[in-house]
């Protein structure tokens, strides 16, 4: 799973070729006044499903999920403080934060 804002160009490299390419096929038909007479030109490209600048801008709410041989997926993803549970989820939270603070500094050491 991939989140939108990476830095690391290393990394968003390695996912843009993970992703996997695809093809392309462009047709040109120049104009010229001066001949008669036309043509046509193909031209093939390969190009990656998404860019390093692509996947680093993706915007918030929006994930990339890429598992195994699978196609990956843009997944669109609702903020969890948004659903009908939200407010019992941000209790939970606090709750088991406070809990683990409590048994962290009971060792003495800090969270």
């Amino acid at each position: 799973m991939l989140l939108g804002g990476g830095g690391d160009a290393d990394h968003l490299g390695d996912v843009e070729r993970l992703l996997g390419y695809r093809d392309r096929q462009r047709t040109r038909r120049p104009w010229n006044t001066e001949q008669l007479g036309d043509s046509t030109s193909e031209q093939h490209e390969r190009l990656p499903l998404m860019t390093v600048d692509e996947l680093r801008r993706m915007p918030n709410g929006i994930g990339l999920l890429s598992y195994r041989n699978r196609v990956p997926v843009l997944l669109e993803l609702d903020g969890w403080t948004e659903r009908r549970d939200g407010r019992e989820i941000s209790t939970s939270k606090r709750d088991l934060e406070r809990e683990q603070q409590a048994h962290f500094a009971a060792q003495g050491r800090d969270v």
